[in-house]
C-alpha cells in the first residue's frame, strides 16, 4: 500500500495554520499528514491541491491484522518491533505479532527520548506504517 501527501497549489483553501511547507498538515506547524490514496484524492479535491505518493509502496493485507513482510521493513524498525511484541510464534513460519499502535508508540518514544535518535529514513518510514496501520488491531510480521 502507498501513502501519499497533498500539496496544496495556489488558491487553495486550507487554513493557514493546517500547511506545513506547501503540504496539508493535521496540526499547526506539524508535519505534513500522510494519507492512503482515497483520503488524499478527497483532501486533494476539496482543498485544492494534488497527492503525491510518500515513502516506499509496502505490501499489505486488508484484514483487521495488518500482514507486513519482515523483509520490507528496515532492520532497527523491526527490532524495535520485537521489543513491544505480544506473540511470537515459531512452527513453519517465524512470526511475530505487535498491537497495532506499535508505530505510533516508536514515534512517542522517539519524541520523549526513551529511544536513541532515529535517522530521518527512520522516522519517514515509521510515519508510513503508522498510516497504513492506523485501522488494525494487530500487526502481524512474518
Amino acid at each position: 500500500m502507498q501513502t501519499y501527501r497533498v500539496k496544496l497549489l495556489e488558491g487553495h483553501s486550507a487554513n493557514p495554520n493546517n500547511i506545513s511547507g506547501g503540504y496539508l498538515s493535521l496540526n499547526p506547524r506539524t508535519k505534513p499528514a500522510l494519507y492512503t490514496r482515497g483520503q488524499a484524492l478527497k483532501k486533494a479535491n476539496r482543498f485544492g491541491g494534488k497527492i503525491e505518493k510518500f515513502g516506499k509502496n509496502i505490501t499489505t493485507n486488508p484484514l483487521k491484522m495488518l500482514q507486513l513482510a519482515e523483509s520490507e521493513i528496515h532492520p532497527t524498525i523491526v527490532s524495535l518491533m520485537k521489543e513491544k511484541m505480544v506473540y511470537e510464534h515459531y512452527v513453519s513460519l517465524v512470526c511475530f505479532i505487535t498491537y497495532g499502535n506499535v508505530f505510533a508508540e516508536i514515534l512517542e518514544d522517539q519524541a520523549k527520548g526513551v529511544v536513541s535518535a532515529l535517522e530521518q529514513e527512520i522516522l519517514d518510514e515509521l510515519e508510513v506504517l503508522d498510516c497504513l496501520s492506523m485501522y488494525h488491531e494487530y500487526i502481524q510480521v512474518i
